[in-house]
C-alpha cells in the first residue's frame, strides 16, 4: 500500500473528524431523545463527563450555546438531573429566546410585507423557516439572521425593498450580500442555496418545487422537506461554520416532521450537488447516533454514488475551512501526506477555487491564489 494517502479515504477521514464530539452527541441526545428516559440518561451521561456546567455549556469542547433553549425544553421535566447554576442558566436563556424571537418575528414579518408590496420573489431559507415550521416552537431554533433566496434577475430589486423596510446594505450589492436592521438583525440575500457555484446545479428544479407555510404569521413560499433536509445536510457537509451543533437538530426535526419523503429524490438531487460522498457521512451520523429516520439506505447509496475530480478537491476545500488547515494536515500520516493535502489546500486548481465559490470573479490565473489565500484572514478581520 502507497505510503500517500488515497484521496477518496483522506476526504472521509477528514470529514468524520468534523462530525460532532461524543460529548456534543450526548448533549444532543439530551435536546432530541424521543423518550424523556433517554433525554435524561444523555443529560446525566453528558454531565458526568463534561462537568454539567455553565460553562461546559457555553464553551470549549460541547460549545452548543444556541441549542439552550431546546435543551431545556427536553430536560425541564427531569430538572432534579439539571445542577442549580445550570438550570438558572437554560431558564435564562429560554426566556431571553422567547422574548428575541417576538422581535425577530416582527421584524421578518415587516420584510415579507414590503416585498409582497414590490412584487419581489423570494424563499425563506434556513433558520426562519424551519423555527416555524419543524421545531415545536419557534423561540427554540436561534435564529441568527434571516436568509432568503431570490432570483439573480430580481437581487437589486430585493436590496431596494430591504432598504425600504429599514436595512441597511454596502454598495455595491453583490451575489450574496448582508443588510442590517437598526435592531442589528443581519439579513443575507442569496442569489443561489450554496456558496459553491458546483453545488447549485439544481437551482432551477428547486425554485420551481417552492411549497407556501406560515412563518412569522405570514404566507411564504419555503423549501420542500426533501430540499431543506438536503440544504441542511450540504451545508452541513461543506459549509464554513460545521462546528456549530444546530444542523443537526434541523436535520433530525426535518426528518421526524416529514414522514413520507421521497428519498429517491432525494439522492438524486444530493448526486446532483456533488456533494453526495459528504452527505452521506452526515446522514449516517444522524441515524447512526440520534436515530434520525432517515433509512439506512439512504447515506449507503449516497456513499456509492461517483463523485468527479473537480467535486473531490471543492469537498476538499470545504472540509479544510472546516477543520481548518492546520488541524486537517495533522490528523494525515506521515510528513509526505500532510505536505500533499497542504499543497492541494494552498494551490488549487483555477477551475477548482471557481466551483468552490473561492475566485474572485475579477481575477484569472495565477491571481486567483493571493486572493485564495488572503480570503481567510480577510473574512477574519471583517468580523466585528
Amino acid at each position: 500500500m502507497s505510503r500517500r494517502a488515497r484521496p477518496a479515504a483522506t476526504l472521509e477521514q477528514l470529514f468524520r473528524a468534523a462530525l460532532p464530539s461524543r460529548l456534543q452527541t450526548l448533549l444532543l441526545r439530551a435536546a432530541l431523545a424521543e423518550e424523556e428516559g433517554a433525554r435524561k440518561e444523555a443529560f446525566l451521561a453528558w454531565a458526568r463527563l463534561g462537568g454539567g456546567t455553565v460553562a461546559s455549556l457555553a464553551s470549549g469542547p460541547t460549545a452548543a450555546r444556541t441549542l439552550a433553549p431546546l435543551l431545556w425544553a427536553g430536560v425541564r421535566h427531569a430538572q432534579d438531573a439539571v445542577p442549580t447554576e445550570l438550570g438558572t442558566y437554560l431558564r435564562a436563556a429560554t426566556d431571553r429566546a422567547q422574548e428575541r424571537t417576538v422581535l425577530y418575528g416582527r421584524i421578518l414579518a415587516g420584510l415579507v410585507d414590503t416585498l409582497a408590496r414590490h412584487d419581489v420573489p423570494f424563499a425563506v431559507l434556513k433558520g426562519a423557516a424551519l423555527a416555524w415550521t419543524v421545531y415545536p416552537a419557534p423561540w427554540q431554533r436561534h435564529c441568527h439572521d434571516i436568509d432568503l433566496l431570490v432570483p439573480p434577475e430580481n437581487h437589486r430589486d430585493a436590496v431596494e425593498a430591504a432598504r425600504s423596510a429599514g436595512f441597511d446594505f454596502p454598495e455595491p450589492a453583490s451575489r450574496l450580500v448582508e443588510g442590517t436592521h437598526p435592531s442589528g438583525l443581519p439579513l443575507t440575500l442569496h442569489t443561489a442555496p450554496y456558496r459553491a457555484p458546483l453545488h447549485n446545479g439544481d437551482l432551477p428544479g428547486l425554485w420551481d418545487r417552492r411549497i407556501r407555510r406560515t412563518v412569522a404569521e405570514r404566507p411564504v413560499h419555503t423549501l420542500v422537506p426533501e430540499d431543506a433536509l438536503l440544504h441542511v445536510l450540504v451545508h452541513a457537509a461543506c459549509g464554513s461554520r460545521r462546528n456549530g451543533l444546530l444542523w443537526v437538530s434541523d436535520a433530525v426535526l426535518l426528518a421526524r416532521a416529514n414522514p413520507a419523503p421521497d428519498w429517491e429524490a432525494f439522492v438524486r438531487r444530493a448526486a446532483a450537488t456533488g456533494a453526495a460522498g459528504p452527505v452521506s457521512l452526515v446522514a449516517a451520523y444522524l441515524v447512526r447516533e440520534l436515530q434520525a429516520p432517515i433509512p439506512p439506505s439512504v447515506p449507503d447509496t449516497l456513499s456509492a454514488t461517483p463523485q468527479s475530480a473537480l467535486a473531490h478537491r471543492v469537498n476538499l476545500l470545504a472540509v479544510a475551512r472546516t477543520l481548518g488547515w492546520r488541524r486537517a494536515a495533522g490528523l494525515l500520516p506521515g510528513p509526505a501526506a500532510r505536505a500533499g493535502l497542504v499543497l492541494r489546500l494552498l494551490f488549487p486548481a483555477p477551475s477548482t477555487l471557481a466551483a468552490a465559490g473561492e475566485a474572485h470573479s475579477g481575477l484569472r490565473g495565477w491571481t486567483t491564489y493571493p486572493h485564495h489565500l488572503l480570503r481567510p484572514l480577510l473574512r477574519r478581520r471583517a468580523r466585528p
